[in-house]
């Protein structure tokens, strides 16, 4: 599961691991992520974290395999990760288009990819 370190996928994370699921919890903020796992004290066998940058083609084949190495498998791939730079189009510079594309586009692509 992709942002988990806060908004959608902060809760989406806590829930699941409420729940009993076993979960590879993803954040480009590793640092941030390791807070979140710190405060929820979530047990060491059912969930697991790793620094991911979605934008990352290759670093997804190495978190996938993670996922597979330790559960055998990949039942669900949640890619809940996402950005938005306020504005108008019009008004973005180029490079905010490219992160939002790279982040929200690409980064689901390269996730179902290595899924």
């Amino acid at each position: 599961m992709t942002g988990c370190a806060s908004g959608i996928g902060r809760r989406l994370a806590e829930r699941l691991a409420a729940d009993g699921h076993q979960l590879l919890l993803t954040d480009q903020n590793f640092a941030q992520l390791e807070q979140v796992t710190a405060e929820n004290a979530w047990p060491a066998d059912r969930v697991a974290i790793a620094s991911l940058d979605v934008r990352d083609a290759a670093r997804w084949q190495e978190v996938v395999a993670m996922a597979i190495d330790r559960w055998g498998g990949l039942d669900v791939l949640a890619n809940v990760a996402g950005v938005i730079r306020p504005g108008k189009v019009h008004e973005l510079e180029p490079d905010d288009i490219s992160f939002h594309i790279d982040v929200n586009n690409k980064g689901v692509m390269f996730g179902t990819q290595a899924a």
